[in-house]
Parts: structure tokens; sequence; C-alpha cells
């Protein structure tokens, strides 16, 4: 099976995204790193499309690491599964958490 440059660059950027830093992954690859970064752009909730334009214009400001649409979706996913957002009416949102008493 024959695969485009694209999906070579694609694939080596997935397996060089993981949950935390490493020897080999840059912090700001991480998914804990990009989901913050997503939570912080989450001041009210937005489309996906918004928040990818957003986290777009975020790396070219800060100058971060290029991270794709994919990895992108990633972190949503990272996040989901955290219970820090949720989707309603085709918007994120993140979830604000309440302090528990002891």
């Amino acid at each position: 099976m024959l695969l485009i440059k694209d999906d070579i660059i694609r694939e080596k950027e997935l397996r060089e995204t993981m949950l935390l830093p490493g020897k080999y992954i840059h912090p700001e690859r991480t998914l804990v790193s990009i989901g913050a970064k997503i939570i912080y752009l989450l001041q009210r909730p937005q489309s996906v499309s918004k928040l990818w334009n957003d986290y777009k214009r975020m790396q070219e400001d800060e100058q971060l690491p290029v991270v794709s649409f994919d990895v992108f979706v990633n972190a949503l996913c990272f996040l989901y599964t955290m219970n820090a957002i949720e989707m309603k009416n085709q918007a994120i949102r993140r979830i604000e958490h309440a302090e528990k008493s002891l």
C-alpha cells in the first residue's frame, strides 16, 4: 500500500504527539498542553471551526509548533474523556466543576 507524503507526515505527527512530554516530545505538542490552550480559549461556548481558527491564530501569535486538525481533535477527545468539555447545541463549552467540601 502506497502512502502519499501528507499521510506519512500526518502519521509521524500523530506518533510524536503524546499525552505528556518526554525525551523526544516537545511539551507544546502534548495533548495536555494543547488541551490547556483549548480550555483557555473556551471563555464562552464555540463551534469546533471557530475554536480551531482561534487555536491556529494562537499558534501563530505565540510561535508554537504547528499542530494539525487531527491532533487538535484528539485533544478535544482527551478533554471530553476527562469531563472537562461538553457539546450542546453544536457548540463546545468547558465544564465548570464545583469544589467538593470535605
